[in-house]
């Protein structure tokens, strides 16, 4: 007869016991679908930086071969986060680096059904935006 052996290793966590790695990992799954971005290996722990990459061009045409977009991306589980200037610089800086633009994603309620997702870019980015927008909405 055999005997079953135990499952070794973590336990999964109860519904209300997340790690902060299970909602971050979580949370960076769900902007990927939303986005259709790239996940990058380790959450950018290696020479990627940022958690998703976005935009990306094979050919090169219309600008440089790559992506366009370094994404920061943070979740919580609760209704309200702490936004941290250090994150801001953080993904400021290593977009700069990389030459991409630099987003920053935020998640509340990550763990549950119907989480609100935000983003944040640069105010001259935004600008841009609105006036491309305003551009388009005249045409039609």
């Amino acid at each position: 007869m055999r005997r079953s052996k135990k499952r070794e290793g973590k336990p999964k966590p109860m519904l209300n016991d997340y790690t902060a790695n299970d909602i971050g990992k979580r949370g960076e799954k769900k902007a990927n679908r939303v986005l259709g971005a790239t996940l990058t290996p380790g959450s950018g722990k290696g020479n990627m930086k940022g958690d998703l990459l976005h935009g990306y061009s094979k050919t090169g045409r219309t600008r440089e071969r790559g992506y366009k977009r370094m994404i920061e991306k943070k979740s919580t589980k609760a209704k309200s986060i702490k936004l941290e200037e250090a994150w801001l610089t953080k993904i400021e800086k290593q977009a700069f680096e990389a030459g991409k633009e630099p987003v920053l994603v935020i998640e509340f309620e990550a763990m549950g059904f119907g989480s609100k997702q935000w983003g944040m870019v640069p105010l001259e980015k935004l600008r841009e935006y609105f006036e491309l927008e305003d551009e388009n909405s005249m045409d039609t």
